[in-house]
């Protein structure tokens, strides 16, 4: 069985969820952790995949977690 990744317009959609449902959206401030977080909702999912979570090296939430910023930064987001 083959499991796609999440990827940057799946986590734009988390991101959108989480703010709405945000009861204090004035608090969300800190893009990278905001980002990091809508990633890890994932974390289930690939709880057995190596190559999702590395906590000594760069690893695919990383990855996606820059694609993502970078995303945001050109949309002028950030």
């Amino acid at each position: 069985m083959t499991r796609d990744y999440p990827c940057v317009p799946d986590v734009l959609t988390m991101l959108k969820v989480q703010m709405r449902l945000s009861k204090d959206q004035g608090k969300l401030v800190d893009w990278d952790e905001i980002v990091y977080e809508a990633i890890s909702e994932w974390d289930d999912v690939f709880r057995d995949c190596e190559e999702w979570y590395d906590e000594e090296d760069t690893d695919i939430k990383d990855s996606l977690r820059d694609q993502v910023m970078e995303y945001l930064d050109k949309q002028g987001i950030l």
